[in-house]
């Protein structure tokens, strides 16, 4: 009895952290699976989905038929549960932290699991883009601060999948070539770091190609997936006067403007027509009813316009459509619609009370960065980098007021702080 509370106690941690997990997993589960306005398209494989999700979901039809919905919500749930105990391993490998402070650091990074949007339990591209970054960043991590180029590769192949699963993903390209650039400058070895530099600069136009030959294969048409021109439009449409007509030089795209135009007029959804009626930027309305000006008015209203029979070819022609428009509309409209794309960047930041916060925390970090190399220095810069990459992507096609755009670097930035207070205490205990 003695052995037996003598295990307990020298193992009390690791007991509390896997009871914790296995009362998550059993809580998520018993909510069952959860379906949003987005779930049929990537049931159904809708063209307007990029491949590997629906693939997903396909693969769990073909196994398990009309009873697919059970595994599919126990693989994203334990995929999550792998992704978290993967990213706080490395962390720890990195930082050698005390386990408490690990533990809170691993509750951060399954938030989302839990809070608002319950991920692992939504038919959505979220339930394994999640997870698939945690491991990216696992591994991204590992190999950049250990120095081991097979991480490096897993990583790549990792972005390479999320990338095709959502385009949102290609914000880390930028950051992880900046990465491979910072190793070969420091290793003084572009020969060994090179290759790896090719492949990250690869993945775009690679992932590109098979997203083309997926919806030619699927669909019988090779295009990427369109759908990205309708929320680039989104914005440009809002800001937009009724004469910008008459910038397009091709009938059709006149006409489609004017038609698109008038239908947003009637529904009170311009900003033109929100500065009748109020005095404030309006950015506000626009973040609530951009869904309705991208979805039930560009999308459904411009496919109506079209008058095209095959739903997949109206889908192709809506998006193209608004990719040849949107360029257009912005430059004839830039200072609007560059004061709302700030406005979205400062919303996915957290509004104005964090906006200074971002780039007084960044530069802090750079210049720590310059003076010595500290780890902990590098991993924060790395970490708001990756965080304001993405939200400046995002921001271009989206209103950042929906938690599931900026939810996947979130946990980045509150480890950063974390870990940062825990250096200064660490260091005060030292010197005390």
């Amino acid at each position: 009895m003695n052995n037996i509370f003598l295990i307990l106690r020298n193992n009390i941690f690791k007991i509390i952290y896997v009871i914790t997990y296995i009362i998550i997993f059993i809580i998520l589960f018993s909510f069952g699976i959860k379906y949003s306005p987005d779930s049929d398209s990537y049931v159904n494989s809708w063209i307007i989905r990029s491949p590997i999700y629906p693939l997903f979901i396909d693969f769990f039809q073909l196994v398990f038929k009309n009873g697919f919905e059970m595994p599919l919500l126990i693989v994203q749930l334990f995929l999550g549960l792998i992704g978290t105990f993967h990213v706080t391993k490395t962390i720890n490998n990195l930082f050698t932290l005390n386990k408490w402070v690990l533990f809170g650091i691993s509750l951060i990074i399954i938030t989302p699991y839990l809070y608002v949007s319950q991920i692992g339990n939504e038919v959505l591209t979220e339930a394994l883009t999640y997870p698939l970054f945690l491991l990216f960043i696992s591994n991204i991590l590992s190999g950049f601060f250990l120095r081991n180029n097979n991480k490096l590769y897993i990583s790549a192949a990792i972005l390479f999948l999320l990338i095709l699963t959502r385009g949102q993903f290609l914000f880390i390209i930028p950051i992880s070539i900046l990465m491979m650039v910072y190793l070969a400058f420091k290793n003084n070895s572009i020969k060994k770091y090179g290759l790896i530099i090719i492949v990250f600069f690869l993945i775009p136009f690679v992932s590109n190609f098979v997203d083309k030959t997926y919806h030619r294969i699927r669909f019988g048409y090779l295009v990427s997936t369109p759908w990205t021109g309708i929320h680039t439009a989104t914005l440009p449409f809002f800001v937009s006067d009724e004469e910008d007509y008459k910038i397009f030089k091709i009938k059709q795209e006149q006409d489609y403007f004017k038609y698109i135009y008038s239908e947003l007029t009637n529904a009170g959804l311009t900003l033109n027509e929100y500065k009748k009626t109020n005095p404030d930027r309006g950015y506000s309305f626009y973040a609530k009813n951009s869904t309705a000006i991208a979805n039930f008015t560009i999308d459904a209203k411009g496919r109506q316009f079209l008058k095209i029979d095959d739903l997949n070819f109206s889908f192709i022609s809506n998006d193209r459509m608004n990719r040849n428009i949107t360029v257009p509309l912005i430059k004839n409209n830039l200072k609007d619609w560059f004061k709302f794309y700030i406005m979205n960047i400062v919303a996915g930041i957290g509004h104005e009370r964090l906006l200074f916060l971002y780039p007084i925390f960044l530069l802090f970090s750079i210049l720590r960065l310059i003076r010595s190399e500290d780890r902990l220095a590098v991993f924060i810069v790395i970490c708001f980098l990756m965080s304001l990459s993405n939200i400046s992507i995002v921001a271009l096609v989206q209103p950042l007021t929906f938690y599931r755009y900026t939810t996947y670097c979130d946990f980045l930035i509150y480890t950063s702080f974390i870990l940062l207070l825990t250096r200064v205490f660490e260091n005060k205990s030292e010197n005390s």
